[in-house]
Order: structure tokens, then sequence, then C-alpha cells
């Protein structure tokens, strides 16, 4: 009797097998989901006048141009924005804010785990109007320590080195120091 109630009452063995296993198979999609994400990195700035005031309630919409995928936000009380968790890859950027123009920056590259700041300054006209900005980014991230540089396969054949072996790259990064091998020891000749 007692054994009945718990077959009505719980599951059964195959039972518990069967949702142990969509269990873990979604769990190794959301793994698969979260690892094929990529590298991601961040753009953040201020938007302002030409006086140099700050500009509140602006928005700003950051266009992905591989993908023309679009994040929005607005600035806050000090004219600072920010969009964290981007896809490496060039961006361009837009600002509207009432009683301004239309500001336009683009050729923005996001790399990963580079928060880059971007300040903006819109000029004063009415919305209809547009002005292209020209905006550099910092030469020192004061956000962060971290130091990152993304090399493509044909940056890599065009780097000189004397041993043509792909680790002593590092060497060539800020902030590393090794001793690199005689050129006869690494079996390249």
């Amino acid at each position: 009797m007692q054994s009945n109630r718990i077959k009505t009452w719980g599951l059964g063995l195959a039972d518990t097998s069967l949702v142990l296993r969509v269990v873990m198979s979604l769990v190794v999609l959301a793994f698969t989901a979260i690892a094929q994400s990529g590298p991601m990195g961040s753009l953040s700035g201020t938007v302002t006048d030409q006086t140099g005031s700050v500009i509140i309630n602006a928005t700003v919409v950051l266009t992905n141009l591989a993908t023309s995928a679009t994040r929005t936000t607005t600035t806050n009380s000090e004219g600072f924005w920010k969009v964290s968790v981007l896809e490496v890859g060039t961006y361009r950027i837009s600002v509207e804010a009432t009683g301004f123009k239309k500001g336009n920056s683009g050729n923005v590259e996001v790399e990963a785990a580079v928060p880059r700041t971007i300040n903006l300054q819109l000029e004063a006209g009415s919305v209809g109007e547009s002005v292209n900005i020209v905006a550099g980014a910092d030469l020192v991230q004061r956000e962060t320590a971290a130091t990152f540089r993304q090399i493509n396969a044909e940056e890599l054949t065009k780097v000189p080195t004397s041993t043509r072996s792909f680790t002593h790259l590092l060497s060539a990064e800020a902030g590393v120091s090794s001793d690199l091998p005689p050129v006869l020891t690494n079996g390249n000749g």
C-alpha cells in the first residue's frame, strides 16, 4: 500500500531519469551559449555642449557596423553614459538631445576586456541637424589596469620575429619581460 502511494504522489525511476536528462541538457545548452558569446568590451563617456556643460538625458545609440545590432542608453545627471558587455567590433555612436544637433561618431573600436571612454560634444541647434563627431580614444585607460590586444591572422604573419614562433610575440607586449632562447635552439634553425 505504501509503495502505491509513493508511485502516485512521486516520480518513478524512469521519470526521474528523464527529468535528470532534460535538466542536464538545459545546463549544457546554457554553458554552450555563454561560451559562444565571445569576448566582450565596453564603451562609456560624457556628453557635453560647446561650453563644457554636461547634457542630461541625452539618448546614446551604439550600432555594431558588422551586425547592425543596436544598444541604447541615456546620460545621467552628470552627463555620463556607459554600455557594458558589447561584442568586439566597430561601432557607430549617435547622440541626440533636445535643443542640440544630432551627433554621430563612427568607427569606434571595441576590444575585449578594454573599457574605452569616448567623450562627445554636441552643438546647439535643432534636432533635425546633424554633426559628425571625430572622437579619439584616450591613450591611457584610467578605469582598469588590464591590457589586451587582439592580433588577427593577417597581422600575425606580418610581425617580424627572429624565431618565427608565435610565443615570442608575448615578449613584445607591454609589461612582459622574458629571455628569448637563441635562434638555433627552438628547432627552426
